[in-house]
């Protein structure tokens, strides 16, 4: 469709392939058969906007699409066209929708061909959409993808060996490929740690979570239904994650400490003693670097999380 923008037809509508119908129908229609042959991506901006404006791909439309797919189209084209395509569908406010609309098209087989729509993935597709709303409102300065979390989703039933092969496949960047192998590879035992019926510390919280991507460990809150799981990690994103000791290195160098890397180690002990409630003002927290053995000044000052 186009309006004339001449002074003696300014504001004529030109809708030579009936548009105007489309919208008042709630059609998503291709304009030729070959549509999908000459572009096959326009397949997921057909499914994208389906689901985004409430629209229905009309039945023509779906035959040219799962034409287009037994033809093998996709295998014509360059695979981060397909991923930049589908990191758009996730990228949506409420994507479901579109990866249900996916699977049914068998669109979803082109990512890989063992994944499949189950209740499982639309459960935790809707605990997504739950956690990272509450994310938004408190957090929304933070650069966070929240498309990843989605697709962590997707493929979280496949086999390590096969999220490798998407991964590399569809050339998706370092950071994105470090984000999602770290979800698969810490999201159960930081589960099991998190569901531990002992007392598990602020500080130990703080280990656990605090090397993760939050892409992950709202990934990680997304996925369990345990109440206690879920309080924990958002004590870690509300009061946790933004403690810093009172002290700096400035501080220490004037208690005649000498900069090197122990400063780190020594920061991080103060750290941890703060979320404990074990030191609570900066006064107490030069006392323990006065009062630290010289064994302590050493590299092993920061203590592991406890098995």
């Amino acid at each position: 469709m186009a309006i004339s923008l001449n002074p003696g037809k300014f504001g004529k509508l030109v809708d030579f392939f009936g548009g105007i119908k489309d919208i008042k129908k709630g059609t998503i229609r291709v304009l030729y058969n070959l549509s999908f042959i000459d572009d096959p991506t326009r397949i997921f901006r057909a499914i994208r906007f389906e689901q985004r404006l409430h629209f229905k791909i009309d039945k023509q439309t779906e035959h040219f699409i799962n034409n287009a797919i037994k033809l093998g189209v996709f295998d014509k084209i360059a695979n981060q066209r397909v991923r930049d395509e589908l990191i758009l569908i996730l990228s949506e406010e409420k994507p479901i929708n579109a990866i249900r609309r996916m699977a049914d098209l068998n669109v979803l087989l082109l990512i890989h061909n063992r994944l499949k729509f189950t209740s499982n993935m639309e459960r935790l597709f809707n605990s997504i959409y739950e956690v990272t709303n509450w994310f938004r409102l408190l957090f929304m300065q933070l650069n966070v993808e929240y498309w990843i979390i989605y697709f962590m989703a997707v493929i979280k039933e496949l086999k390590e060996s096969e999220i490798r092969e998407i991964l590399t496949k569809f050339k998706f960047t370092r950071r994105h490929i470090d984000s999602i192998l770290s979800a698969y590879v810490y999201f159960s035992p930081a589960t099991k740690k998190l569901q531990s019926s002992r007392y598990l510390s602020p500080s130990n919280i703080y280990k656990l979570l605090n090397p993760l991507p939050p892409e992950v460990i709202l990934f990680i809150m997304a996925n369990t239904r345990n109440n206690f799981v879920r309080k924990k990690i958002s004590l870690f994103l509300t009061h946790y994650k933004e403690q810093k000791p009172f002290i700096s290195g400035n501080d220490l160098i004037a208690l005649g400490i000498k900069p090197s890397k122990k400063f780190k180690n020594i920061m991080e002990e103060i750290l941890y003693l703060k979320l404990d409630g074990k030191i609570k003002t900066k006064e107490d927290e030069i006392e323990f670097v006065k009062n630290l053995k010289p064994e302590l000044l050493k590299e092993e000052v920061g203590q592991k999380v406890e098995e």
